[in-house]
């Protein structure tokens, strides 16, 4: 937590042999920053006692931008709203510019509650409808994705063991991506950055297709990949982690771009890549060419 204000009416009740058995917040006021969740704010009434383990509230406020409501008693029923949250803000890699909603209801015992509901993303780059079931410590949350702009398909994606402080989750991501002809089959899974599995794309006008390969994590604990382009090259590269979900990025491509153009001979290109992956630095190639012979198709 970075910064927390607390303001209101706190009223306790229990015996010093029994412990606590009642805590009654009036007139609440709740201000603070959390680091990967931002500034938020909740006004209202709240009621816990720990020996029935129930919780009631009464309250409403902002996460960020957003809206937040939270009504409703445990073991009963709690429901938690979050309406009209922007999706592009400092710190996250972008879902694109929009909104995220959230509808989702808590039963049980106030100590881990099973949650069930529903969370909606809507942005310029992004559609998706996503459920989230289980119990709040450990729910999962199952997810559709629609692609928006150039970009078409559908994947589907399945994430648990949510940390955000570690910007951690157990994810799994399947389906396909198109653009134009160009068609890529998706199937990644394992802790984020440290996936495992195969991004397969066929591009037109490439002799070979296109392979990313996870391969899990490796020996200094970053996740590492494989590029494959069969004659146009290919690399490895490293993603570790950083502030939040938004990971580091280093690595090293080596590019053979000759016979995109029928050309013949040598000629070869190394870039570095390191930086973090939302805004990777891509220096200037080191081209290292042999004796060659170029055969250009505009040739007249």
């Amino acid at each position: 937590m970075d910064a927390l204000t607390l303001g209101g009416t706190l009223d306790a009740q229990g015996t010093l042999r029994g412990g606590l058995e009642a805590l009654n917040a009036q007139n609440l006021s709740l201000k603070g920053v959390q680091g990967e969740v931002g500034p938020f704010s909740l006004y209202g009434r709240a009621r816990y006692q720990p020996g029935q383990e129930a919780l009631s509230a009464d309250l409403s406020g902002s996460l960020r931008d957003g809206l937040v409501t939270v009504r409703g008693a445990l073991p009963g029923g709690l429901s938690v709203n979050v309406r009209q949250l922007s999706t592009d803000f400092v710190g996250a890699a972008s879902l694109g510019r929009g909104r995220l909603s959230a509808a989702l209801t808590l039963t049980g015992a106030a100590r881990n509650p099973a949650v069930a509901g529903s969370v909606t993303v809507d942005t310029d780059r992004l559609g998706a409808q996503a459920t989230v079931a289980g119990r709040l410590r450990s729910a999962v949350l199952n997810a559709r994705l629609s692609p928006r702009g150039d970009l078409g398909g559908t994947l589907y994606a399945e994430a648990r063991d949510l940390d955000l402080a570690a910007g951690r989750v157990r994810a799994r991501l399947y389906g396909t991506l198109t653009r134009g002809e160009a068609r890529a089959e998706v199937n990644l899974n394992g802790v984020w950055p440290a996936l495992s599995g195969t991004v397969r794309a066929r591009v037109p006008g490439l002799p070979d297709p296109v392979i990313l390969r996870g391969d899990g994590q490796g020996p200094d604990g970053q996740g590492q990949y494989t590029l494959s382009a069969g004659a146009l090259g290919g690399g490895t590269f490293r993603l570790g982690r950083a502030a939040g979900f938004v990971p580091t990025l280093s690595g090293a491509l080596t590019l053979t771009p000759l016979p995109l153009v029928d050309g013949q001979g040598e000629l070869s290109a190394r870039l570095s890549l390191g930086a973090p992956w939302s805004r990777p630095a891509w220096p200037a190639p080191s081209p290292r060419a042999g004796p060659r012979r170029w055969a250009s198709p505009w040739r007249t």
